[in-house]
């Protein structure tokens, strides 16, 4: 088939010159349409495409503190329809998505040890990307990485 998309899209980065605070947003707008008809009463034709949000976007922050440096973002994700049709019963609702992460470096030697603690989903929003699968609730993963 044929699509139609259109859209803007925005981002600003903001990073401090001494590289302890940095702040980033994005916004996505995505007019995106199915443009090829099978008949003349083709309902399908110039509606959504599904499983694409007409909104999306993201806001971050991350900052150095005493105990090692924190990472938060907010991830949105706009409905979508789930159907050719674009019926109004037939969609996934939007979403916002709250991540934070902790690091903390040690230097040791000619060595780094890299300890990071990452809260994904830290609201346990219950959310789909696909009807019927419902992806992961809160999350805590816990990792450290040696650079030498």
């Amino acid at each position: 088939g044929q699509a139609e998309n259109s859209g803007l899209e925005v981002r600003y980065d903001y990073h401090s010159i001494d590289n302890h605070f940095d702040a980033y947003a994005g916004f996505s707008f995505v007019d995106a349409r199915k443009k090829d008809r099978i008949s003349e009463t083709d309902s399908t034709y110039n509606k959504y495409l599904s499983f694409v949000p007409l909104a999306s976007g993201v806001f971050g922050i991350s900052f150095e503190t005493e105990i090692g440096r924190v990472s938060i973002n907010e991830i949105y994700t706009g409905l979508r329809y789930v159907d050719y049709d674009n019926v109004n019963s037939s969609f996934l609702p939007a979403y916002a998505i709250t991540n934070v992460n902790f690091s903390k470096t040690f230097p040791l030697s000619s060595t780094k040890l890299t300890v990071r603690c990452i809260f994904q989903n830290v609201f346990d929003v219950d959310y789909q990307s696909y009807p019927g699968y419902p992806l992961p609730g809160r999350s805590v993963r816990v990792s450290a990485e040696v650079e030498y």
